[in-house]
């Protein structure tokens, strides 16, 4: 049976770790088991026939093997990379202290769950 592109995502970061975080890693990776199953060895095939088989939709869009990792993530946590705690903690406060500054929008933790935006400074 053919392998879904979700089913070697899966398999790919539940084997190796630095593949959670490293989603061109993880593209490449992907695209080498498919091409194998197609009957390429990736050191022998030309980058234009790799450019075809990705023109020709024989290999995963990476746009989908991004997806695929993300909704995987999402629903296991113990799949999720090193990056991922960091993003939380830091990159969304970071995020949301800027938008309190452009009082922009207020968050589900902080007084109501309204989200306006504020067009004058009455």
């Amino acid at each position: 049976m053919k392998k879904k592109t979700i089913e070697i995502v899966l398999s790919l970061i539940t084997r190796s770790r630095s593949l959670r975080d490293d989603d061109n890693r993880l593209i490449a990776n992907v695209w080498n088991v498919e091409a194998k199953r197609l009957g390429y060895d990736i050191k022998e095939i030309t980058a234009a026939q790799m450019l075809e088989l990705i023109a020709a939709g024989k290999l995963s869009s990476a746009n989908n093997i991004k997806r695929h990792r993300c909704k995987l993530q999402q629903d296991n946590e113990h799949l999720r990379g090193d990056k991922y705690e960091y993003k939380q903690r830091f990159v969304q406060d970071k995020w949301r202290k800027k938008m309190r500054k452009k009082n922009i929008v207020k968050f589900a933790d902080e007084e109501a769950y309204d989200t306006k935006i504020i067009f004058t400074d009455d």
